[in-house]
This record gives C-alpha cells, sequence and structure tokens, in this order.
C-alpha cells in the first residue's frame, strides 16, 4: 500500500515544520500547501526533503481548496490519503498504527479511517471497543480511501473556508453508505484556539467562519425551514458561549454579525477585514 499524507499551513511556527519532516518518514509522499501570505525561512528545511512537494501562492485560498489539491495530486497514484492541520500532533507511532490497521482492513465500504482525539470528546463514548463507526470524523489525521474517494467522485465544497468542510464531506459519504471508523488505538493530539480561563477560544476572524460555513452548511443540507431554525439555535449558543466564556466578547460578535451578513450577500473565500490583522485563523 501506498500512503501520502497532505499538510496545509499558515503562518507556520517552525516546530510545525519540524513535526512535518519527522512525520514524513511514514510517508511515501508529502504534499504541503503554505496558505501564507509571505513565506517563512524554516519552510526550507522542507524543500529540501526530497519527499515533500511543496506550493506556495501568496495568499490564502481556505482548506477546502488546499485539501481538494491534496486529492487531485494522489487519486492516481496512492492508495491513501492522509490529511493533517499543522498544529496537529500525530506522532510516528500512531500513524504507523493506522496504517497496520488500514492494511488489515481495506474494503470496499471504508472510506475513512480516523484516530481517537486525545483532547475533544468526539467519538470517544465507547470505552471498550477499538474501532467504532460514526457518522462524521474531524479532518486532521483522516484516511481517505481514494480508491472509494475517486469511484464516487467526492470532491470538497470549495464554498467552505474554514469551518464544517468535515461535516459536508462526511455528509457525502454517508449518503453513499460508506463506512466512517475511528481506531481508537491511534491518537492524535489537536490544538483547539487559545487557553482562555481554562477553556478553549478563538480568535475574532475563526468565529466570523463558524458563523458563515455554518449558515451555508445548513441551507445546503436542509429544506428552508430546518435551516432557519437550526441555524437560529445554534447562533444562539454560539452568541452566549462568546458572552458566557470568552475574551475579547464586542469584537467576536461583530466577527459573527459580519459573518451572517455576508453569508446573506452569498460571500465565500477569506475575509477582508482587519479582523485578520495580526491573528491566526486558528
Amino acid at each position: 500500500m501506498k500512503f501520502s499524507v497532505g499538510i496545509t499551513l499558515y503562518q507556520p511556527k517552525d516546530e510545525y515544520i519540524n513535526r512535518i519532516n519527522m512525520i514524513s518518514e511514514e510517508f511515501d509522499k508529502v504534499f504541503v500547501y503554505d496558505n501564507s501570505f509571505d513565506r517563512v525561512k524554516s519552510v526550507d528545511k522542507l524543500i529540501k526533503n526530497p519527499k515533500v512537494t511543496y506550493t506556495f501562492n501568496g495568499e490564502n485560498k481556505g482548506l477546502a481548496n488546499a485539501y481538494n489539491y491534496f486529492l487531485e495530486n494522489t487519486l492516481d497514484s496512492f492508495d491513501f490519503l492522509c490529511i493533517l492541520d499543522q498544529d496537529s500532533h500525530f506522532t510516528n507511532e500512531n500513524i504507523s498504527k493506522m496504517k497496520k490497521f488500514l492494511e488489515r482492513n481495506n474494503n470496499e465500504a471504508l472510506a475513512i479511517a480516523a484516530p481517537s482525539y486525545s483532547n475533544l470528546s468526539l467519538n470517544n463514548k465507547s470505552k471498550n471497543e477499538q474501532n467504532i463507526k460514526v457518522k462524521w470524523v474531524i479532518n486532521s489525521g483522516s484516511f481517505l480511501n481514494l480508491k472509494l474517494i475517486k469511484k464516487h467522485n467526492f470532491k470538497y465544497d470549495s464554498n467552505y473556508f474554514l469551518d464544517r468542510i468535515d461535516s459536508d464531506f462526511c455528509k457525502m459519504i454517508n449518503r453513499k453508505n460508506l463506512d466512517i471508523i475511528v481506531h481508537k488505538k491511534s491518537i492524535l493530539d489537536q490544538e483547539l484556539g487559545y487557553l482562555y480561563n481554562k477553556r478553549s477560544a478563538h480568535h475574532p476572524v475563526r468565529h466570523y467562519y463558524i458563523f458563515r460555513d455554518r449558515m451555508y452548511y445548513n441551507q445546503k443540507f436542509y429544506n428552508k425551514a430546518t435551516s432557519i431554525v437550526l441555524s437560529t439555535l445554534q447562533s444562539f449558543k454560539h452568541l452566549t458561549n462568546i458572552i458566557v466564556f470568552e475574551d475579547n466578547k464586542v469584537k467576536k460578535i461583530n466577527a459573527c454579525v459580519r459573518g451572517y451578513k455576508d453569508f446573506k450577500d452569498k460571500k465565500t473565500g477569506e475575509i477582508s477585514s482587519d479582523l485578520k490583522k495580526g491573528e491566526s485563523s486558528r
């Protein structure tokens, strides 16, 4: 079996670059898509790695476009594509566990296999089973069965920029009655925003994308009445969490309002705003 990995960069720290070079040992090919505006010096370490194909555009085209780039470059040459966020900590040992699992369990119904996430409650309901079937997983750490992806012509929806991309992709897989499996012996550590009062918080720009992309997702998959009800309830919960648990409340609420307005105006792509100045999209 041939395994590839696709990793999206955005203003990466040196430690992320070093981590990519370390895990490259576990893959036949590494595709790096850099969404940064300026190329950082440490990227030179990646370019020197013979396993790495590095792409830099000098603009942020979002995650969905990066993921489609990975698919275009792997569908005909590899068996599986692993997608990773730059800030995911996926050790060589845990990657090796995923590969061994797939070598034993590759079948016509398995579309995605993913690790368990150490700091997320997602997919950890069962304490005893080693492998559990789920409806969705986050993108990072997911191994895509490229034979099935190609057969069903699955693509990522580029109308999303940052959020709901995984939910959308998994929804398509669910509709084809294909399997998404979590292999609980493999563990991935995923960074989520930043800590504030011992809770995960996000910068205003991230709240903007969460709000906007969620509205698009609901409109895409549900009828008008259901979409309105869902969006209203989810938005109320979102704003309440900002007011109760996060810092910089006014700017974050304004970001959500901007996300709603841009959704109504059918705007996609990167936000053109002072929200993003000096801040990571995480």
